[in-house]
């Protein structure tokens, strides 16, 4: 299913300014969740990830959002930010 998304992407016209893949790094900004949230969620299977040597690359189509923040992402930001009551 992940090679017909993948094959899917690549013939379509948004293929030339939307990457396929993308790092670790790319799929930070782009999903707006941490690095170790992008981690949990490849461990639990909700994001779709490939190996290329030593690096992970993370299929685009997979990322919450594309380009939205995460659900929860603001909120958890919000969060931070408040001061102790």
């Amino acid at each position: 299913m992940l090679t017909a998304e993948i094959e899917r992407r690549a013939l379509s016209a948004d293929a030339e300014t939307t990457p396929i893949l993308v790092t670790i790094p790319e799929a930070c900004r782009i999903s707006g969740s941490s690095r170790s949230e992008l981690y949990r969620r490849l461990a639990a299977g909700d994001l779709d990830a490939v190996k290329m040597g030593r690096s992970t690359r993370i299929v685009t189509a997979s990322l919450p959002g594309r380009g939205k923040p995460a659900e929860g992402a603001v909120s958890q930001a919000a969060g931070a930010h408040q001061p102790a009551v």
